[in-house]
């Protein structure tokens, strides 16, 4: 009997490089899925997401650049202390002139400065993260009120008025160094006062102002403020002597004021110059 002999197929071996290169491909696959083997413990661990860094453009877009040079504007009211106190010897009721029609008239009274609105502007440069220097000009109209004593009561009569041009130059800082920030500051003043019926009162003095405010930003380069004001001003009496109207020819004693003090709260904005 004849034998059968079976055929078998021939077996496709597959090379020894495409081999290696198939065993590559399934690590670095097994490498990009996030996960890899720690040399020390030989478990797997998670690769941290990639974190896209932001190019300079978008950097410089979310940055608030700080001017170096600011304008502010601001408004506010500011009210003054005593000028001076007087008071007719015999306690005689004597006429005295004002701006209201007809005067007033009274044996004692006394002047001082009334709230008034007043106007301020300002230009100020940074020297630093937290000090800036400053000039400002400011200008009031205030009353001159008199207090004066009618019968057994007190009544208050308009006695002068002054138009005053103030300079001031100083320094500010920064309390906190934040772009919002309460700051305080010192300056020297200049002042010029123009009276409307007492002519010898008019004058220029010298004067200090200290402030304390607090800055709000509402823009990249505007901000709102608010800021309370202490200003003592030195005052020359000169040839000045209240006179009373004619005939009368009183008696008086005068307690003049060389030191007047001025308080100020005003409200305002300001504006960074693009560099």
């Amino acid at each position: 009997m004849g034998r059968t002999i079976k055929q078998s197929r021939p077996r496709h071996r597959v090379p020894m490089g495409v081999g290696a290169l198939m065993m590559a491909v399934v690590l670095l696959c097994a490498g990009g899925s996030g996960a890899q083997t720690d040399r020390h413990t030989g478990r797997h661990r998670a690769i941290p997401p990639h974190r896209t860094q932001p190019s300079q453009g978008q950097e410089a877009a979310g940055k608030v650049e700080k001017p170096l040079w600011n304008v502010s504007l601001a408004l506010g009211n500011r009210q003054g202390g005593d000028l001076f106190r007087l008071e007719v010897l015999n306690g005689s009721a004597v006429p005295w002139p004002g701006l209201d029609p007809g005067g007033f008239q009274s044996s004692r009274f006394t002047a001082d400065f009334e709230g008034s609105t007043c106007w301020q502007a300002s230009i100020s440069r940074e020297l630093g993260e937290v000090w800036r220097l400053r000039a400002d000009g400011t200008y009031v109209r205030q009353d001159v009120t008199a207090t004066a004593l009618v019968g057994q009561t007190g009544a208050r009569y308009r006695y002068d008025r002054m138009d005053s041009w103030g300079l001031g130059v100083g320094l500010e800082r920064d309390l906190v160094h934040q772009l919002s920030a309460p700051y305080a500051g010192l300056a020297a003043t200049l002042t010029h006062l123009s009276p409307v019926v007492n002519h010898d009162l008019s004058q220029t003095a010298w004067g200090a102002r200290v402030s304390l405010g607090y800055r709000r930003m509402v823009g990249r380069r505007s901000s709102l403020f608010v800021e309370a004001s202490l200003e003592g001003m030195m005052w020359d009496r000169g040839s000045f002597e209240p006179q009373a109207r004619e005939p009368f020819d009183p008696v008086y004693g005068l307690d003049f004021n060389d030191q007047v003090v001025f308080f100020a709260i005003q409200a305002g904005i300001r504006v960074g110059i693009p560099r």
